[in-house]
């Protein structure tokens, strides 16, 4: 059985303890995007859930950098949103930090 659909549901609904409950389980992958080629977090930061962003954002298998189908990032979709709590949380990570330091590089040139 594959929970992935419902992953995607939980976390854009912003159902913490579902999240939570489907992230214990061998068959559901935290990363992998929906048919609309969105993973869960960009579905939690875009929603502004932020204890379901928090708790993918703690998992090593999911990339925080990873773009959706219009080459935006969790952390731009938050901060576009005005969801400063989430904005804040992604910052904490340095992957997150180094990614936008070298964006704001290439922007300079």
């Amino acid at each position: 059985m594959n929970d992935q659909p419902l992953l995607g549901c939980a976390t854009a609904d912003g159902h913490e303890g579902l999240v939570k409950l489907l992230l214990e389980r061998e068959d559901v992958v935290s990363n992998r995007p929906d048919k609309y080629d969105q993973i869960p977090l960009r579905r939690a930061a875009f929603r502004g859930h932020k204890g379901v962003v928090k708790l993918l954002s703690e998992r090593r298998d999911v990339d925080l950098n990873s773009p959706d189908a219009d080459a935006i990032t969790p952390f731009w979709w938050a901060a576009g949103k005005g969801y400063e709590g989430v904005t804040k949380l992604l910052l904490e990570r340095e992957d997150v930090v180094s990614k936008l330091l070298g964006a704001f590089s290439l922007m300079e040139l």
